[in-house]
C-alpha cells in the first residue's frame, strides 16, 4: 500500500498510456483504412526503397495543384521495412505517435498548470473517439497533433524577450514540419508568427529588436533545413509548387480563400468548423447520427474552454498563447472557402484538451467542479462510441488489396499485365501489393489487362481500355479486349481478365 502511496502518479500515467496504447492497436491490422491515399503512400516508398532515390516532394493537396513536402514519405520508410513491407508498420508507427501525444499533454501541462490539469487532458485525448481513430491510420495529417503540440512547447519558450535563439532554430524546425504534413496548418503557422512578433516587438527597443532579427534568420535556417529536399526539387523544375502556393495565398485564380467574403459567409464558416471541432472532440458526432444531446455538449465545451482559459492558473502570456493559436486558428479558418473536413484540423486536437485541462488549474471552486462534471460525462457517453468503434466489424482493406494481387499474379502466368480499374475503384492499393510479388504490372504496352471493380461485376460498359487513365497507351490500343474471365476475388471485389487481341 505504501508503495502504491508512493509512485500512484506513475501508476496512473503509466494506466492512462496502457490504455491509450490498447485502444489504438487493438485489431489494428483489420481495421486501418488503406485506400488510395494508404496505398499511393506505400507505392512511393517502396519505389524510393527499390531506387535508392529518395523522393523531393510529398502527397498533392486536394486543392490548389500543389504538393507537399516529402518528410512523411521518410517518417514511414522505417516503419514500413521493420514490417515487412505490411502497411500495418506505418499505421502502428500512427498510434505510437497518439501515445507519445498523450504522454507530452501530461508532462507539458502539469509543468504549466498542475499535474491534475495535466491528467485530465491526457485521458481526454487517450480514449475519445475522434483522437483514437485518428491515430489508427497511417495517413500525413495523422502527426500533425503531435507536432502541433511540439511548436507549442517550443513557442512558450519563446513568450518574452529572454529567451534563448537556439528555440527560434527549432520553432523553424516544428514549422517546416508541420508545414509539410497538411496545408491547412499555413494558419496556425501564421498565428504564431503575430504572436512571436507582437511580444518580441512591443514596446519597441532597439536592443530585443535587434535580437529578434537574429531569432528569425535562426529560424527560418531551421525551416529551409527541414524543407531541403522540397527546394531541390522546386529548383529543378522552375518553383512550380511554390508558385502554386503563391498563387493560392493570394487567391487570384482561384476562389478557395476569399479576403472580401461578406462577413455572414465568414461567420458561418467559422461557427460551422468550430462546431465540428468541439463536437469531434467532446461529442461522438463524428461517428454516430448527431443528437440534440452533441448540440448542447458542443455549447458546453465551447463555453467550458473559454472559462477554463479566462480563470486558470496559467501566467498572461500562457493564456495569450492558447486562446490566440485555439480562436485565431478558427477565426482565420472563415476565409477558406472550400469543405473543410475534420482531419484537415488535427493539429488544434490537442490545444482544445489543454485549454479545458486548465480550468481544474484555478482557484475558483465552481469552474473546477463544472470542468470535472463535464468531462466525466462527456467520457462516459462517449467511451462505448470508442470500444464500438474499434471493436467493429474488420474492414480487411488490407486483405483485399493482397488477394487481388494474388489473383492477378497467378492468372498473368509470367507473362507482361497492365492494371486498370473502374471510375469507383481506387487502383493504388492492389498495385501496391503486385507491386511485391515476382511478376509486377509493366508499365509498358501489354496484351494482358487486369481490371479491377469494386461492389459488382465489372460491367461491359467498363471495359473499354480507353477509357484509363491507367493503361499506358490507351489512346493507341488497336486491339479489341477479349473477357477471358470476370471473377469475384474477395470481399466484394471483381477481376476482369481481359486479353487484347487484333480484330480480324
Amino acid at each position: 500500500m505504501n508503495l502504491l502511496k508512493k509512485h500512484f502518479r506513475l501508476i496512473l500515467l503509466f494506466t492512462i498510456l496502457l490504455v491509450a496504447l490498447f485502444l489504438r492497436l487493438y485489431r489494428i491490422s483489420e481495421t486501418q483504412t488503406f485506400l488510395e491515399d494508404e496505398g499511393r503512400d506505400m507505392l512511393i516508398v517502396k519505389r524510393q526503397l527499390d531506387t535508392g532515390r529518395p523522393v523531393l516532394i510529398g502527397p498533392q493537396t486536394s486543392t490548389g495543384s500543389m504538393y507537399l513536402g516529402p518528410l512523411y514519405y521518410y517518417f514511414i520508410t522505417p516503419a514500413l521495412i521493420l514490417s515487412g513491407m505490411d502497411p500495418v508498420g506505418p499505421a502502428i508507427l500512427i498510434a505510437f505517435t497518439g501515445v507519445l501525444t498523450c504522454y507530452l499533454l501530461y508532462k507539458i501541462f502539469a509543468k504549466w498548470s498542475g499535474q491534475l490539469s495535466g491528467f485530465f487532458a491526457a485521458t481526454l485525448y487517450a480514449v475519445m473517439p475522434l483522437p483514437v481513430s485518428f491515430t489508427r491510420n497511417s495517413w500525413n495529417p495523422n502527426l500533425a497533433p503531435l507536432i502541433s503540440l511540439i511548436t507549442l512547447y517550443i513557442l512558450d519558450k519563446l513568450k518574452d524577450r529572454t529567451g534563448n535563439l537556439k528555440w527560434f532554430f527549432w520553432l523553424g524546425i516544428s514549422a517546416g514540419v508541420l508545414i509539410q504534413l497538411h496545408y491547412m496548418t499555413l494558419i496556425y503557422l501564421a498565428v504564431i508568427a503575430i504572436l512571436i512578433f507582437y511580444w518580441w516587438v512591443f514596446p519597441f527597443n532597439k536592443k530585443h529588436f535587434l535580437k529578434f532579427g537574429k531569432g528569425i534568420f535562426l529560424g527560418m535556417a531551421g525551416f529551409f533545413l527541414t524543407l531541403f529536399p522540397f527546394f531541390v526539387f522546386e529548383i529543378r523544375n522552375d518553383w512550380v509548387n511554390t508558385n502554386a502556393i503563391s498563387r493560392f495565398i493570394v487567391a487570384k485564380e482561384e476562389r478557395n480563400i476569399r479576403y472580401d467574403l461578406p462577413v455572414w459567409l465568414w461567420e458561418k464558416k467559422v461557427v460551422g468548423t468550430t462546431a465540428d471541432i468541439f463536437g469531434g472532440l467532446f461529442t461522438r458526432q463524428e461517428f454516430v447520427h448527431s443528437d440534440n444531446l452533441s448540440l448542447y455538449l458542443i455549447v458546453a465545451g465551447l463555453a467550458c474552454v473559454v472559462l477554463a482559459i479566462l480563470f486558470s492558473s496559467l501566467n498572461k502570456h500562457r493564456k495569450q498563447m492558447i486562446f490566440f493559436l485555439l480562436f485565431g486558428s478558427l477565426g482565420a479558418i472563415g476565409i477558406y472557402q472550400e469543405n473543410i473536413h475534420i482531419h484537415y484540423l488535427g493539429f488544434l486536437f490537442p490545444l482544445v484538451y489543454l485549454a479545458f485541462a486548465s480550468a481544474l488549474s484555478t482557484k475558483y471552486v465552481w469552474v473546477k467542479a463544472t470542468a470535472l462534471i463535464f468531462g466525466g460525462f462527456v467520457l462516459l457517453y462517449s467511451l462505448p462510441t470508442t470500444v464500438l468503434k474499434i471493436g467493429s466489424g474488420a474492414t480487411h482493406q488490407k486483405d483485399k488489396a493482397e488477394a487481388v494481387a494474388a489473383y492477378i499474379s497467378d492468372h498473368s502466368e509470367g507473362q507482361p499485365y497492365n492494371i486498370a480499374s473502374d471510375e469507383f475503384t481506387s487502383t493504388s492499393p492492389y498495385q501496391y501489393y503486385t507491386y511485391l510479388l515476382d511478376n509486377p504490372p509493366t508499365s509498358d504496352h501489354a496484351l494482358n489487362t487486369f481490371l479491377i471493380c469494386e461492389g459488382s461485376p465489372c460491367r461491359e460498359e467498363s471495359i473499354k481500355l480507353g477509357n484509363y487513365v491507367g493503361h499506358p497507351l490507351a489512346t493507341y490500343v488497336v486491339e479489341e479486349p477479349v473477357v477471358v474471365s470476370n471473377d469475384h476475388v474477395k470481399l466484394g471485389v471483381w477481376v476482369a481478365h481481359l486479353r487484347l487481341v487484333k480484330p480480324e
